[in-house]
This record gives structure tokens, sequence and C-alpha cells, in this order.
């Protein structure tokens, strides 16, 4: 939680940005720009029990020195049973449990809306939209599939890369032939001495 002050300073200078270049107004001049007053809110849905109402930057990092830069965020808990807010709280820590049980999958999704409906957690809504609350979770899975994939990917592809990396400067010192190079990386030697930039007649 401490590290939102940061996060938040940074997404209020990008939104104050894209706001003056959406408004066209001249912030290089004496004359004063037009602002919306901000206003920071975080829902707090973690297992540790924090209740402070208000985080603030200049306490967090600077023991309160008001004279620093500031930002305050309100924290909203939903401890109110009444509250929509306190219902996404039990919702979002249903399904943490069920991610827990079940992997990133569609049936921890399906487990987590069978809970919530019995447990009357946001339950007048899923009945309602229970097919575009799939939709929208099942979108967010196969975005972090794609994450993981795509990390994985760039990972696969740097290794290989260290390891041709390796492989050439072996036989530029003569530690090792084209040939035993090439079937070290799995490809043929026309294709290892295109890639590492290598002659045949090395």
């Amino acid at each position: 939680m401490q590290g939102c002050g940061i996060i938040y300073m940074m997404y209020a200078g990008e939104t104050y940005n894209r706001y003056l270049y959406n408004t066209k107004q001249d912030y290089y001049t004496d004359k004063p720009v037009k602002l919306p007053k901000p206003e920071f809110y975080m829902l707090y849905t973690g297992e540790k029990k924090y209740k402070k109402k208000e985080l603030s930057l200049a306490e967090t990092y600077w023991n309160g020195d008001n004279s620093s830069l500031d930002l305050k965020v309100k924290v909203l808990y939903g401890d109110n049973q009444n509250m929509i807010l306190s219902q996404y709280v039990k919702f979002t820590k249903v399904y943490r449990t069920k991610r827990r049980e079940l992997g990133e999958s569609r049936e921890a999704i399906l487990a987590t809306l069978k809970e919530c409906k019995e447990k009357d957690i946001l339950k007048e809504y899923i009945e309602k939209h229970e097919a575009e609350v799939i939709g929208i979770m099942m979108s967010l899975f196969n975005m972090y599939i794609a994450l993981e994939l795509h990390d994985h990917r760039i990972k696969e592809e740097s290794r290989q890369e260290g390891v041709l990396n390796t492989l050439t400067s072996f036989v530029k010192k003569g530690i090792i032939s084209i040939q035993e190079a090439a079937q070290e990386a799995n490809m043929s030697e026309t294709d290892f001495c295109k890639i590492a930039g290598l002659n045949a007649a090395n």
C-alpha cells in the first residue's frame, strides 16, 4: 500500500498532461490554467488488517513534512455490509481463494460465481449479468496468459541468444568447429553461420 502514493502521483501527472493537451491550455504563460480538483481513492482488498483512512506521500516518505510534495489517497475498505464496495471486496476474496485452488482457469471463475450466489455476494448482479461477468473475467484471464507467454518467449529468446553468442565465441576462438556449434544449437551449419555472422569456411 505504501507505494501507491508514487503510482498515483505519476498517474496524476500523466492525466493532467493529457487534460491540458485536450483542452488546448497553454501552461507556459502567466495566466493560470484551469484544472479539475483531484481526488484519489484506493479500494483495499488485501488480507492484512489496514485501517488507515488516508495515505499520505509526505507521511510515508518524508516523515509528514508538509513543506514537501504531498499527495493524499483515501482508503476504502468496504466494511459496511450494505455497501457495494463490501460486496466487491468479498467477491475478490472468494476469487482469490478459488484461483489458489483451481489455478487461473474457467473453473475458478465458475466456482467463484457459484459460491458468491450461494453466499448472497453480488448475487443480483451476477444473476442478471452472469454471461457478461464470465466474459470479462475470461478476458482478463486470457490477458494474463498472453502476458505470461510473452514473458516466457522473451526469456527463451534471450536464453537462445546467449547460447548462440557463446557458441559463436567458441567457434571464433577455435574451441569448437562450426559443425559442432550447429549441432549444439540444433540447426544446420548454413543457418548457424547466417545467424552468427560467420563464413562457412571458418
